[in-house]
């Protein structure tokens, strides 16, 4: 039998944003959901959803191997794809749907989307290899074209420029933006958000620019240093931070959130309002403030200078943080209160 509408997600922010997709009515919910990846961090959001899309999921998991997971995207009538940079979406593109729809997942969806708006090829931004960015130019022609023939929609919560859009909507691509109202209604269990948060003055949001090799080990190891060992301090890790990241902030005497926790909007939603957060140019910057509004959000963002990248790092992915880091010092959010306090590092 042929699944009406097949998705993809492969992190705990592309769970979120499926569930919020289907909650603006921009898709149904899928009958079948493959998480690729790191399968419990995924889950740990996606036991948050509405029990259509946890059942989804627990159907997706009956379907181990990459050939049925890659046939039943092809045969499906609309796919929803959490990472456009896969394989597994490059394969999926092949097919012949009615309907494509992806996902958000932070910086990355900011990269696709522009790629999308242009001609570049669907590959990650720091991606090196010759293969990769061929298939990706091969995923994106076959993209393009699909969305000559039928209805091809990004969707997601991030501010993105009326030039962006627009240059999307000439190359018939429809860019929905949602404004997080699962995020912003779900309960949360006491493993999570506030609960997980408690007692928190200061929480310093970890990267992988550091783990990636973009950013200088000294520099991500000062910058924690300045900012963990006080009462109160709690390091939120990124799900791929470096292990001796993880160790200097409990060896600080700060709070280390374990693995398997929710995307920081979920997280951090319900923290009070004086608690000051801390993170290198990142998307939560600007989405977080949006789930809490219009409560204040004090999200205290360091500027990245030349110095502190390592000569390894790709220019695009210098230009991308950039991009986000003033986006989140012109962007304002709706409501009376400020989106975000930023103060250089």
């Amino acid at each position: 039998m042929t699944a009406t509408c097949v998705a993809t997600v492969a992190s705990p922010l592309q769970a979120m944003s499926l569930q919020e997709a289907v909650t603006a009515g921009v898709t149904a919910p899928p009958q079948t959901i493959i998480v690729h990846g790191a399968q419990a961090d995924v889950m740990t959001t996606l036991q948050l959803t509405d029990p259509a899309l946890r059942a989804a999921a627990d159907r997706g998991r009956g379907v181990r191997s990459r050939q049925a997971r890659l046939a039943m995207l092809l045969r499906a009538r609309e796919i929803v794809l959490g990472d456009p940079f896969s394989q597994l979406a490059h394969l999926a593109l092949a097919g012949r749907h009615r309907r494509i729809v992806l996902l958000e997942d932070g910086a990355s969806a900011l990269h696709a989307w522009r790629v999308l708006a242009s001609e570049g090829a669907l590959a990650r931004v720091h991606e090196r290899r010759r293969t990769a960015a061929m298939l990706g130019t091969v995923a994106a022609i076959r993209l393009s074209r699909s969305a000559r023939r039928t209805e091809v929609v990004v969707v997601g919560g991030l501010p993105v420029s009326s030039e962006l859009s627009e240059a999307l909507e000439r190359r018939s691509i429809r860019h929905i933006r949602h404004d997080f109202a699962w995020a912003r209604s779900v309960e949360l269990p006491e493993t999570a958000g506030e609960h997980a948060l408690a007692g928190a003055t200061r929480i310093v949001l970890g990267s992988a620019l550091c783990v990636d090799g973009h950013i200088r080990r000294d520099v991500y190891e000062k910058w924690l240093r300045d900012r963990l060992g006080g009462e109160g301090d709690v390091f939120v890790p990124h799900r791929r931070d470096a292990t001796w990241a993880l160790q200097l902030a409990t060896d600080l005497g700060a709070h280390v959130c374990p693995s398997g926790h929710p995307c920081a909007e979920l997280m951090l939603r319900d923290t009070p309002d004086d608690v000051v957060i801390h993170g290198f140019p990142m998307t939560a910057a600007l989405t977080v403030p949006i789930v809490r509004s219009p409560r204040p959000t004090r999200f205290d963002v360091t500027h990245l200078v030349g110095g502190d990248w390592t000569p390894a790092a790709p220019a695009r992915i210098v230009a991308l943080i950039n991009e986000i880091d003033a986006i989140a010092r012109q962007h304002q959010p709706p409501g009376p209160t400020p989106r975000a306090k930023i103060v250089p590092a």
